[in-house]
């Protein structure tokens, strides 16, 4: 059976009220639910979470089927149009209330006059879509768990264990998708790369499947997102091209073809894996440390605070490259999201490779602070604040770009991973804090701590 069937010929959000009079030839069953009326929030949650457990499928309301033999739509009787909010809310509690776990769904509403479905200007049509749930099975509040059935126009209980059971599996398999993915790390080829951290970054658009975006570009095209003819491009890929279900950007300018520099791998579900290398330096005195830290504000005091604990011979990650870095990834996520029409949000999961034994360095004077007064943090083996990280109800979420359009939107969800990573590190500045939005004060520090490293970068590359 289909997954993703649906009556019209266009994208459910493209779909106008004459549009409708298709359904005057779909019939009732796997897929359409048709109600005169929006029945009690009992009633909607049952039909939604039917549809989420089946095949998804397309619940309307304010069309009278044309018979009980002939099931397709028939009189496009409406709601009342001012009445169309309230039922909305009303939806949208039913389903919350009702269901566990809550499945995703979409309203669409059409507005009345309508010559082709006759109906009036006070009336209208809503539709509730529903995709197939990767997070089946969903359980109605009187503890039944509802699944269409062939043609028939209401929900049936499933009491067959088989059919329960392969409800199950279906999140199963794509959590253990979701684990692969996350536990499949990179090949070092080189002594210095199984030397070197990385930080590995796993991004989805859609976490549970459930509506489907595509990318449908060539990679001419999906170069220009990469490297766009704007001014404001903090990320730029030399080297983007296509690979096996999607694209390979990578920053091979200065380094050479072979080397695991920062890496982009792009599916056109929009799923994307990034491994950024993090700068890093490994210094046997304090003397050299300072050398290598040249060009940084808290550079003293991050040694003095490394002698105070009588480190010996320790690798020091330089964080201070991190957030431009961040910031041009989720500048080119959002030209993603433009092509790819995605207005919702994103999440994304990460982990630390290669550094074991390692402290980190953010030039910001609160960590210092912390530093001073708690003592350094030393990751002895890979670290993370989140749980079960290859889980996708526990990955980062990053919210959809406000309509007013945030100009420091980028930067703003850039500093919120900058927060994650920190906790994941030790960092006192953030360790007691639960809250995630950054204010404009550690923007600015971040901010400068970034070109900050440039110039620190320089300075290391001409002393060596």
């Amino acid at each position: 059976m289909e997954s993703n069937f649906s009556p019209f010929s266009k994208p459910l959000e493209e779909v106008a009220a004459d549009d409708l009079a298709v359904l005057r030839s779909v019939h009732e069953g796997w897929y359409v639910e048709y109600k005169e009326a929006v029945p009690n929030p009992p009633s909607i949650a049952k039909s939604v979470s039917a549809f989420a457990n089946t095949y998804g499928g397309f619940l309307f309301y304010g069309i009278k089927e044309k018979s009980r033999d002939d099931t397709v739509a028939g009189e496009f009787i409406g709601i009342a149009t001012t009445d169309l909010e309230p039922m909305r809310d009303r939806i949208r509690q039913a389903i919350c209330a009702h269901s566990a776990p809550e499945p995703h769904f979409d309203v669409k509403t059409w507005s009345g006059p309508s010559e082709a479905l006759g109906l009036a200007d006070d009336r209208s049509i809503i539709c509730i879509h529903v995709p197939r749930s990767s997070r089946a099975p969903h359980v109605h509040k009187s503890g039944v768990i509802y699944r269409r059935v062939a043609d028939s126009s209401e929900p049936t209980s499933e009491n067959d264990r088989y059919a329960l059971g392969e409800l199950f599996k279906r999140s199963d398999k794509l959590l253990e998708t979701y684990k692969k993915w996350y536990e499949a790390d990179p090949h070092f080829h080189y002594e210095v790369e199984r030397a070197s951290p990385y930080l590995r970054l796993l991004i989805t658009f859609d976490p549970w499947r459930e509506r489907r975006p595509w990318l449908q570009l060539a990679a001419p095209e999906v170069r220009k997102i990469f490297n766009p003819d704007s001014k404001r491009v903090t990320l730029p890929f030399d080297t983007v091209h296509s690979m096996r279900g999607g694209f390979l950007a990578r920053q091979t300018a200065g380094n050479g073809l072979d080397s695991l520099t920062l890496t982009w791998a792009l599916r056109r579900d929009l799923t994307s894996e990034v491994l950024v290398p993090i700068p890093w330096v490994r210094a046997d005195s304090g003397e050299e440390l300072e050398i290598d830290l040249a060009g940084y504000e808290q550079e003293g005091r991050f040694v003095n605070a490394l002698k105070n604990g009588k480190y010996h011979s320790l690798t020091v990650l330089d964080l201070n490259q991190l957030y431009p870095i961040f910031t041009g990834i989720f500048e080119t996520l959002e030209r993603l999201a433009v092509v790819a029409d995605w207005k919702y949000g994103l999440s994304a999961t990460f982990k630390i490779l290669n550094a074991e034994r390692s402290c980190p360095f953010l030039d910001i004077a609160h960590v210092m602070d912390g530093y001073e007064r708690y003592g350094i943090p030393v990751a002895f083996n890979f670290m993370s604040t989140l749980r079960d990280p290859h889980h996708p109800d526990h990955f980062i979420e990053f919210k959809p770009k406000g309509e007013n359009g945030d100009e420091l939107f980028p930067e703003i969800q850039a500093a919120v991973l900058m927060v994650y990573l920190a906790r994941s590190l030790g960092i006192p500045m953030w360790e007691d804090d639960t809250g995630t939005d950054p204010d404009l004060n550690l923007l600015e520090e971040l901010h400068h701590a970034g070109v900050r490293s440039m110039e620190a970068q320089s300075l290391r590359s001409r002393s060596r």
